[in-house]
């Protein structure tokens, strides 16, 4: 879990979110600071009381949290309408929650030009209930302003999985967890810094032949928000993590937003056209994506690390599979729990997996 070390002087709070669609170019313009919701790993059984058994592990805890007013240090929570799980946390934390500012942020499955003007619609929500919040306009200057910090984030963390797949001895699986966790914790100018110090680094170094790490290569996919101890397992079980295709990872960088006209339809635009996840329609060109990055990095086998009663993710492997029989391309999935209880089976099969590799 990250723990946020930024300096949030000068903003007017935090404002927690779950999921990569939430549009946190308006928070940062309304002068809050947007992080990404990271939970302990501590007991859930407040949560039972409120939740079925076969309920998403990372939304159990946030509801946990909730419940127990330990979600008091954000000033508002944006909930984004991503599953039937996430509407249920909304309603969980409305009802019983931290009491501090709640925003429910519907989104829908596709891009085309009613979607996009629709999501527009929900922004405009999203504006007014921040501008209450912060006792301020959300001008267009604001937003322009905002969109420019957060694409050189996108820019500058894109060079770095460029540069990855270039030198993965570069950057382990472990140390892209926690980048990728910093990049979400602290205000957006701390986190380009820290991007940029980064792929200086990468760039320098990667001009020595002799840091390729010996291994086989791999690219990872699926679901999983804190990654960090199952892609350590990955590595130590002689895999090289080429890529990655995880929500605030490899799905997060790519896409641009037209800084021309609206902003709001912009933004909508860009947050519906970027990257898809198993959420929404066009699955079909996210696995057109994931295979054209498997052969550009050289990647022999895909592992895909599922979490447990994700419905949108669980039905999204047998499609994705029968792509990759297609290509060639081996595969192993894996069911696994938000924090691992215990990872010597995960070894077992991966050790496995990645000793059949060509």
């Amino acid at each position: 879990m990250a723990s946020n070390t930024g300096s949030f002087s000068g903003f007017l709070g935090l404002t927690g979110y779950l999921c990569p669609y939430t549009v946190i170019e308006i928070i940062h313009a309304a002068g809050f600071v947007p992080v990404r919701v990271f939970v302990p790993n501590t007991s859930r059984e407040l949560a039972d009381a409120y939740l079925p058994p076969n309920f998403c592990p990372y939304l159990r805890h946030v509801v946990d949290l909730g419940v127990r007013k330990e979600l008091t240090r954000y000033d508002s929570i944006v909930v984004s309408h991503t599953c039937d799980g996430a509407r249920r946390t909304r309603d969980v934390l409305d009802a019983y929650g931290p009491g501090t500012g709640l925003f429910f942020l519907d989104l829908p499955k596709r891009d085309d030009r009613d979607a996009v003007t629709y999501f527009a619609s929900q922004l405009a929500r999203m504006v007014r209930f921040f501008e209450q919040r912060s006792g301020h306009r959300i001008t267009e200057k604001r937003l322009r302003e905002a969109v420019t910090l957060y694409e050189e984030n996108r820019r500058l963390l894109g060079r770095i999985y460029t540069l990855r797949e270039s030198y993965p001895a570069l950057l382990s699986g472990k140390q892209t967890a926690e980048l990728l966790d910093f990049n979400v914790s602290v205000p957006v100018s701390e986190a380009n810094e820290r991007l940029r110090q980064t792929a200086v680094r990468m760039e320098r170094e990667g001009r020595d032949a002799g840091n390729e790490r010996q291994g086989k290569r791999v690219f990872v996919t699926g679901n999983l928000l804190d990654f960090e101890s199952y892609l350590a397992e990955i590595e130590e079980a002689g895999g090289v993590i080429a890529g990655d295709d995880f929500c605030f990872g490899g799905r997060y960088y790519p896409g641009s937003i037209d800084r021309d006209g609206d902003s709001l339809l912009a933004l909508a635009a860009r947050y519906l056209s970027r990257v898809p996840c198993g959420r929404m329609e066009r699955y079909a060109e996210r696995f057109d994506r994931l295979v054209e990055a498997v052969e550009r990095t050289g990647a022999r086998g895909v592992v895909y690390l599922g979490l447990k009663f994700c419905d949108n993710f669980l039905t999204d492997y047998p499609l994705l599979k029968r792509r990759l029989d297609e290509k060639g391309v081996p595969s192993l999935f894996c069911e696994c729990e938000f924090y691992p209880a215990g990872t010597g089976q995960l070894r077992t099969r991966v050790e496995a997996f990645i000793e059949m590799l060509d």
